[in-house]
């Protein structure tokens, strides 16, 4: 069995697509950790998508303490059962063949990376609705990211380290970066819209204190050139959700001067 750990918050609209890819690449059941999202996943899956259920275990999550770290933690103590495990976000899809990867390499290796293609939002401002692939599948910013999403034999993950690593005894480590394994990829759209960007800002990072989400706006426009803080759509935005762009000005000279 192949299982994923999804920790989800307000992101409905982008979850059918996510477990539809994601089971047509060998995913067998979803534990979804809902963090108290405004419209229940439960209810949305109810609502919208009653065959999903099938395969997916929601419970409604939160922790006053590093939520993604205590949601995967949390996860490791009630599934040891589970052959292998894939810690996800929404905006995370796999395209190709989870199984015939663990099938190829899982009696040599107990822990599977993939080097994520990362998409950007080609300057999108706003968030007007539609799937990932739909609109954001022609921009890639980095063919190759940097860090590794891993699948993992879950008996012998020890601890989640961090989002992207985990801590097992006797690691038995293979990359499996898109250019060489094609089989299967793993997309991470991180820049959608600027919009969902400022409400991820208003709601604070999962593993990051809230006074760091400022990081967030400099990563944004650092990646597309195309928009401009000083746009009057960007400032009413901006005013909308709280972000004073001179403090962000101050911290970040990532912009062009005025």
């Amino acid at each position: 069995m192949i299982a994923e750990c999804l920790l989800i918050r307000d992101e409905n609209r982008y979850l059918l697509e996510h477990l539809a890819y994601n089971a047509a690449a060998g995913i067998d059941h979803f534990f979804i950790y809902d963090n108290m999202s405004r419209v229940p996943v439960a209810d949305f899956l109810r609502e919208n998508a009653r065959d999903f259920l099938n395969i997916c275990t929601v419970a409604r999550y939160h922790s006053n303490n590093n939520l993604q770290l205590d949601c995967y933690a949390d996860y490791l103590r009630e599934h040891r059962h589970v052959d292998w495990t894939v810690f996800c976000d929404t905006d995370e899809i796999f395209v190709g063949n989870i199984r015939d990867a663990v099938a190829e390499f899982g009696s040599d290796y107990n822990c599977l990376s993939f080097s994520p293609i990362l998409h950007g939002c080609n300057g999108r401002i706003y968030d007007d609705g539609g799937g990932m692939f739909e609109r954001f599948g022609g921009d890639i910013i980095d063919p190759a990211h940097h860090w590794y999403k891993f699948v993992a034999r879950t008996a012998d993950i020890v601890s989640i380290s961090n989002v992207h690593y985990c801590k097992m005894p006797n690691k038995k480590l293979i990359y499996l970066r898109a250019k060489n394994y094609p089989q299967c990829v793993l997309h991470h759209f991180r820049f959608r819209s600027f919009e969902e960007w400022l409400r991820k800002i208003g709601r604070g990072r999962a593993v990051r204190p809230p006074q760091q989400d400022k990081h967030t706006v400099k990563d944004f426009f650092g990646a597309n050139s195309t928009v401009s803080p000083t746009d009057p759509e960007v400032v009413a935005l901006m005013q909308k959700h709280g972000v004073n762009l001179e403090t962000v000005q101050k911290y970040f000279d990532v912009y062009p001067s005025n």
